[in-house]
């Protein structure tokens, strides 16, 4: 195993702790379930597909970040996270924001992910149309996720409250969306092609 290799099964160590921290006694296992799938889901494709298309360290990070986000939130409820909650009241602020930094985050994992596999898959080789095609393809994921959240509210009746995180503004699906997009338009802006590593092609 090359030494750089080694990156990604540290994050996996990493991540598989933080999922038995978090689900001992979270505030909502339902909730849980439903922030932590992603996580399960994405875990088991990327461990599965690993030896057929290695990722780079750079985009292998930035999934690791937004899975640790995913979890800390499935533990606490996304509107409930300590340290965003004593922001809140320290700095008078209409909501806890936790929620809006995985939104950013989710924006830029999902803008890497993409340029990754389209460009070294050569589904796209012009930049221009890269891009393109990427902002479309994340904005299609965050819709697609804030309708989930409203199937899965209203299958289970305001037994999700949590899980949906409005905290009272109604706009707030729509605010989620604008937010991931302008973590799509700062990773187009700052992170191109060439933080693609080539190594494990």
């Amino acid at each position: 195993m090359k030494k750089n290799n080694k990156l990604p099964i540290v994050y996996l160590v990493i991540i598989i702790g933080v999922i038995i921290w978090s689900i001992i006694t979270p505030r909502s296992y339902l909730v849980w379930f439903l922030e932590s799938m992603p996580v399960l889901i994405g875990l088991s494709v990327l461990t599965f597909t690993y030896k057929k298309f290695r990722l780079s360290n750079f985009t292998y990070t930035w999934i690791f970040i937004a899975f640790i986000i995913m979890l800390i939130g499935g533990h606490y409820n996304y509107s409930e996270v300590p340290l965003f909650t004593w922001l809140k009241q320290k700095m008078s602020l209409s909501r806890n924001h936790y929620d809006r930094v995985g939104h950013v985050i989710n924006g830029i994992t999902t803008s890497v992910l993409f340029k990754e596999v389209l460009w070294r898959r050569g589904v796209i080789r012009r930049k221009g149309w890269l891009y393109f095609i990427i902002f479309l393809m994340c904005l299609g994921v965050s819709a697609t996720y804030e309708i989930i959240e409203f199937l899965v509210a209203f299958s289970v009746r305001g037994k999700a409250d949590p899980f949906l995180g409005m905290q009272g503004d109604e706009w707030d699906s729509q605010w989620d969306m604008l937010i991931a997009f302008s973590g799509v338009i700062l990773s187009n802006i700052f992170f191109g092609i060439k933080y693609i590593d080539t190594d494990y092609r």
